[in-house]
């Protein structure tokens, strides 16, 4: 099966509006998503915060 993918620019005031007019279970399986989303990315950020940082500002202990 192929798959086709498209990139679009929607302006972030568009999905705020198409968000408040979700039905209550549509906003809380967005929600589950996002909180998904966002517990995969914080390991992320923080490692590149940490590799951005000089070897000499590094606290050790947080390990």
């Amino acid at each position: 099966m192929i798959q086709a993918a498209v990139k679009m620019l929607i302006p972030f005031e568009s999905i705020i509006e198409a968000i408040t007019t979700l039905e209550i279970e549509d906003k809380i399986k967005l929600n589950q998503i996002l909180e998904e989303d966002i517990a995969e990315v914080k390991p992320q950020i923080v490692l590149e915060k940490l590799l951005q940082e000089p070897v000499s500002e590094m606290h050790f202990e947080q390990f």
